[in-house]
């Protein structure tokens, strides 16, 4: 499996962002559940759901952000996770 430079580079930034936005979000959600229920519509239990859920994920971005080498296939992965997200 190849692997495609990360630190310091362009795609390393970009993991770093999509990690602190990630993790930022995952925090609100987690944090403030009860009134952005209110303001959405959407049940609590959700919301409090997918932020714990985006936590980890967040935590892995920055790890890979500075990596020197991070696999293609789990770029592709993570792609593919921002997509369906």
């Amino acid at each position: 499996m190849s692997a495609i430079p990360a630190s310091r580079t362009f795609l390393g930034h970009i993991l770093l962002a999509d990690g602190l936005i990630s993790g930022t979000t995952g925090a609100l959600m987690f944090f403030a559940a009860q009134p952005l229920g209110e303001l959405l519509g959407l049940p609590v239990t959700l919301l409090r759901s997918a932020g714990f859920s985006l936590l980890p994920f967040a935590a892995l971005l920055v790890f890979l952000a500075n990596r020197p080498l991070v696999p293609r296939g789990l770029i592709w992965a993570i792609i593919g996770a921002n997509v369906l997200w």
